[in-house]
């Protein structure tokens, strides 16, 4: 029985190997940084398929939400272990993983902790 060791079917049991900020796919142009996520978006596609796009926001032309400013991120980021993260398309019909404001929670969560924050995806049982 072949086994193809290269794009292995996604299990479910395991952590998602590749998880990219989507934060930068906004534009069409855009800069050197922008071109870059875009080229590493399709090797990620060619590598296999269990990767996802991690957002802090549902529609990535909107700002980021904060609830309560700075002060509730700090508040939010003392809270130790995972956040939830939720499925959601965006406009160009491409699916993100949703965590609202986990990129400048994450900071402060290691600034505070020394450890980096987990998020939990959906419909998987780790992080």
């Amino acid at each position: 029985m072949a086994t193809d060791t290269h794009n292995p079917a996604p299990d479910e049991t395991q952590p998602m190997r590749l998880c990219m900020d989507a934060r930068m796919l906004v534009s069409a142009g855009g800069t050197g940084v922008s071109s870059y996520a875009r080229q590493l978006l399709q090797a990620h596609a060619t590598i296999g398929r269990d990767h996802a796009l991690l957002s802090d926001r549902a529609k990535l032309d909107q700002p980021a939400p904060a609830p309560l400013g700075r002060p509730g991120r700090w508040l939010r980021a003392l809270v130790p272990g995972a956040r939830n993260a939720q499925v959601s398309t965006d406009a160009g019909g491409r699916d993100l993983v949703v965590s609202p404001d986990v990129f400048r929670v994450a900071q402060v969560y290691f600034d505070v902790h020394r450890r980096p924050l987990r998020v939990r995806l959906p419909g998987r049982s780790t992080t």
